[in-house]
This record gives structure tokens, C-alpha cells and sequence, in this order.
């Protein structure tokens, strides 16, 4: 499924459960971080467009699991759930990364079936 984020970014349902998230207007860690919200309204309304050199990227899961899934960057600049400045090349690996995770219930079910078989349970 396609979704437009207050039309400024979009996203993207897959079907392994996770959704990928692409922002890039104003609050964004973007290029255009430093524009008025709703700028990317505005201003695309009256120029037909809106864009930016670089662009924020998330992902979560879909429909969820047993709680708040987000995609866990694991970086060291604070910012775990969203990765922003980044180039159209790097947004495009990011949509493949995320589209090659196994399915969230797939993923549960290996982790309960681990927690299983630990023998401290």
C-alpha cells in the first residue's frame, strides 16, 4: 500500500510486514529540515512540486507484534527508529533492506521457539 505523509514524504506497506517511512519537508532531518511544516503544502501547491536532496527513512512494522516495532538503526547518534540526510541512493538500499527482513510473525516465531529451547526455562 501507498500512503502520503501530510505531503511531505509517503510511504510504503510491504509485504513481509514492515512499513518504510520516506520524509522530506519541513522537521524532517532532511534538507529541508529548516522549512515551515507545512511548507511542502504550501509552496508544493503553488511551484506543482516539492523536493530535497536528502531525506529521512524509518520503518516499523505494519500491524505490530506484541508491541511498538521499529526499525532499531543501532547508531550512535541518539536517533535509534529514524536515519535522516540521506541521498536517494541510500534511501533505495534502505527499501531493500527493509524488504529483504523475514516477516514479523516469521521473526516471532523463531525467537519463541529459541526461548523454548533454552535451558534455563
Amino acid at each position: 500500500m501507498f500512503t502520503v505523509g501530510q505531503n511531505k514524504g509517503w510511504m510504503l506497506a510491504l509485504n513481509n510486514g514492515w512499513t518504510v517511512s520516506v520524509q522530506f519537508g519541513g522537521g524532517n532531518y532532511c534538507d529541508r529540515r529548516d522549512a515551515a511544516h507545512d511548507a511542502s503544502y504550501t509552496n508544493g501547491r503553488q511551484s506543482g512540486t516539492w523536493d530535497s536532496g536528502t531525506a529521512e527513512v524509518a520503518a516499523w512494522a505494519t500491524h505490530g507484534v506484541g508491541g511498538d516495532h521499529w526499525y532499531n538503526f543501532g547508531s550512535n547518534d541518539g536517533y535509534v527508529s529514524v536515519r535522516g540526510y540521506q541521498t536517494v541512493e541510500q534511501v533505495l538500499d534502505f527499501i531493500n533492506e527493509i524488504r529483504a527482513l523475514p516477516t514479523l510473525a516469521d521473526r516471532k516465531l523463531e525467537t519463541q521457539q529459541w526461548l523454548n529451547a533454552q535451558p534455563w526455562r
